[in-house]
């Protein structure tokens, strides 16, 4: 197996997901997900593509966000809300921060794999969302009963209210996970040390 090829088979996927999600098929974050899989996680029963180029713990990954020192005891304390994507109100929608974030780090993969990058009454971490989007919601698998937060990010973790013709309404913004994952391809795109590898 040339794992070599493999890793830019994946990176290819990648690019032309982030790509034809640019251009409207949100549904593309899904195809990003599985490739992050693939790269990064590891179980009793599969090994990541970067342990096979026996390249991931000595390879830093760009991290665009993410909840500083986070504190899970405040959460459940205190409404604590740190949400990285963008709102558009009038289109009623979410979208990825790309380059627009404040937030600009190179961590190990360890780190970003597990790195909180949203609370909106959870915590969830990259992992948490990726393999939601991979296992449950249809990336690679689907689950006839998924998880609370695969249900959350599915569902919408942010709701707000809006008049539309007269009439108020309640709206979830669907898909938390999207422009999360599209944001996660944005990071690997933009971490020189993966691309060095190829």
């Amino acid at each position: 197996m040339n794992y070599k090829d493999q890793l830019q088979r994946h990176i290819s996927f990648i690019k032309r997901s982030c790509s034809f999600y640019d251009q409207g098929d949100k549904e593309e974050a899904l195809r990003i997900a599985v490739s992050l899989r693939v790269l990064f996680h590891d179980t009793s029963k599969s090994t990541s593509l970067l342990k096979h180029l026996e390249n991931k713990e000595n390879v830093r990954i760009l991290s665009t966000f993410g909840v500083k020192n986070p504190d899970p005891l405040k959460w459940k304390s205190v409404p604590v809300i740190s949400i990285p994507f963008l709102i558009d109100v009038s289109k009623h929608s979410i979208g990825p921060l790309l380059d627009r974030s404040r937030s600009i780090d190179f961590i190990n993969i360890d780190a970003w794999w597990s790195e909180v990058v949203m609370i909106c009454g959870e915590s969830y971490s990259r992992n948490d969302i990726i393999l939601s989007a991979a296992n449950q919601d249809g990336g690679a698998h689907v689950d006839s009963n998924p998880n609370y937060k695969t249900t959350q990010l599915k569902d919408g973790v942010l709701k707000f209210d809006a008049t539309i013709n007269g009439v108020k309404q309640t709206i979830p913004l669907v898909d938390s996970h999207f422009p999360l994952l599209r944001q996660f391809g944005y990071e690997i795109l933009n971490s020189p040390e993966i691309m060095q590898l190829l």
